[in-house]
C-alpha cells in the first residue's frame, strides 16, 4: 500500500494581533490554526487514499508539544501522526529539515505532500530541503497530480504558463491553493481522532539557528494641507520635497 506523509504546521490566523518587545515577537491577541496550505495537503492524501488505497501519516515539528493540527489532519482522514517535539524554537528551515528527515527516514514514504508556504514565515523552503536530504524528486507548486503505478504525473502552474512533470516515486510536492477544496471534519470523526495513535518523538537541536529581530513598523505622520495661492502651494511643496524628503 502507499505510504504518504504529510508536513503540516501550526501557524498564527490572519486576524492575530503581534508587536515587538525587545527584538522579540509578542502576540497581544490570536490563535493557532492548522497552516491553511498544508490543509491543501491533507487533502490531497485523504483524495489520493480514497482513490487507490494508502496509508497517512501526518508530521509536525513545535517546542511546544502542541497535537491541535495533527489531531486535525486524522479526523480529516489520515491514519497516523509523528509530533517531534524540538527543545527551542527552531526558525532556520534547513536545520528543520534536517531533524524532519532524521525522525522519518526509516519511514520509506512513497510519497510526501506539503502545502507550497507556511503563512507566519513565507520561508517556502523546508520541504524542498527535505526532499534534498531525503533523495527524493520534488516538484512546488503542484495544482494537479495522478498517480500511476510507482510514478507520479504533477501540473504546476507558474505566471504565464504551465507545466507537466512525470517522475519516479519516491517523491515530494508541495500544493497551492486550486488543487482542492479541504474537507470539513464530521463531529464523529474529530471524536474519534482523539483516541488515534499519534507517536511522540523528543529530539535536542543542536548548533546555531537564525537569529532574527523584530521592530514595529514605523508609524505614518499625518498628511500637511498646503494653504495659499498656487504659486504659494507650489514653492511649499518643491521645499518640503528638497528639504524634509530630498528627493529633489
Amino acid at each position: 500500500m502507499l505510504k504518504i506523509g504529510v508536513l503540516i504546521k501550526s501557524v498564527l490566523d490572519t486576524e492575530a494581533r503581534v508587536s515587538s518587545e525587545n527584538g522579540s515577537l509578542k502576540v497581544i491577541s490570536g490563535k493557532l490554526i492548522c497552516n491553511p496550505f498544508d490543509e491543501f495537503a491533507i487533502e490531497e492524501a485523504v483524495r489520493i487514499k480514497e482513490k487507490i488505497g494508502a496509508n497517512i501519516t501526518a508530521i509536525s515539528l513545535n517546542s511546544n508539544g502542541r497535537e491541535d493540527e495533527l489531531r486535525y489532519a486524522m479526523a480529516m482522514g489520515a491514519d497516523t501522526s509523528i509530533l517531534i517535539k524540538t527543545d527551542k524554537d527552531i526558525i532556520s528551515p534547513l536545520k528543520k529539515a534536517k531533524i524532519i528527515g532524521q525522525v522519518i527516514k526509516d519511514q520509506k514514504f512513497d510519497l510526501i505532500i506539503s502545502g507550497r508556504e507556511a503563512i507566519d514565515d513565507n520561508f517556502s523552503a523546508t520541504s524542498l530541503i527535505l526532499s534534498e536530504i531525503l533523495g527524493y524528486n520534488h516538484v512546488s507548486e503542484v495544482i494537479e497530480e495522478k498517480i500511476e503505478g510507482n510514478k507520479i504525473i504533477v501540473k504546476r502552474i507558474l505566471e504565464e504558463a504551465e507545466e507537466t512533470y512525470e517522475m519516479q516515486l519516491p517523491a515530494l510536492i508541495t500544493v497551492r491553493k486550486g488543487i482542492n477544496n479541504p474537507r470539513y471534519p464530521t463531529l464523529p470523526n474529530v471524536m474519534k481522532s482523539k483516541r488515534m495513535p499519534l507517536n511522540r518523538v523528543e529530539v535536542k537541536s543542536d548548533g546555531d539557528d537564525i537569529l532574527v529581530h523584530y521592530e514595529d513598523k514605523p508609524q505614518k505622520s499625518g498628511a500637511k494641507i498646503l494653504d495659499g495661492k498656487y504659486d504659494e502651494i507650489a514653492d511649499k511643496l518643491i521645499s518640503i520635497m528638497k528639504n524634509e524628503f530630498h528627493v529633489i
